[in-house]
């Protein structure tokens, strides 16, 4: 079998080509980094942290967002920083409000009680003893019912309750 070798114009056509090609995919890149910048910026400056509203000033789809969080690894990063920020704008801004005098202020210092004074019992949930006759259970009735037939489902319901323990 003859080898076949490549003239030295052939040889010139093919890194042409291959040169091409390189460029192409760099130019490529390039042109995706300056979106995922000017995405980053709309993000934080203009679009009020509205992702859809960053994709549209950025001239991208939100599936080219999405893509480039799950296959870039340094534009992931770069995201998830601004999601940091963000956070810690948030948290100014409730810090501001829970010093003000205002029913706004005492909501928001509710809302950093809850949020960063789990340790301390400060969270928000239901407890139900299901021991201590009606206290501390849920009833929830299709319709208006008076104080008798309410006193009557929530024993009936603590009956079952009780019956289901003590066959357990």
């Amino acid at each position: 079998m003859a080898k076949k070798y490549l003239t030295k114009r052939d040889e010139n056509a093919l890194i042409e080509k291959q040169r091409d090609v390189s460029l192409t995919v760099i130019k490529k890149q390039t042109e995706n980094r300056i979106k995922q910048q000017n995405f980053l910026h709309a993000l934080k400056n203009l679009a009020l942290w509205n992702i859809s509203e960053a994709c549209q000033v950025a001239g991208i789809t939100r599936k080219t967002f999405n893509q480039w969080i799950k296959n870039d690894a340094a534009f992931a990063e770069a995201y998830e920083e601004l999601e940091e920020a963000k956070t810690d704008w948030v948290e100014a801004k409730v810090f501001e409000q829970a010093n003000q005098n205002t029913m706004a202020g005492v909501t928001a210092s509710l809302f950093l009680l809850k949020c960063r004074g789990k340790k301390r019992g400060y969270v928000e949930k239901q407890e139900i003893d299901i021991n201590n006759k009606l206290s501390g259970g849920v009833i929830i009735s299709p319709a208006p019912v008076t104080e008798t037939e309410w006193c009557n489902v929530a024993k009936e319901q603590q009956k079952k309750i009780t019956d289901k323990k003590v066959n357990e």
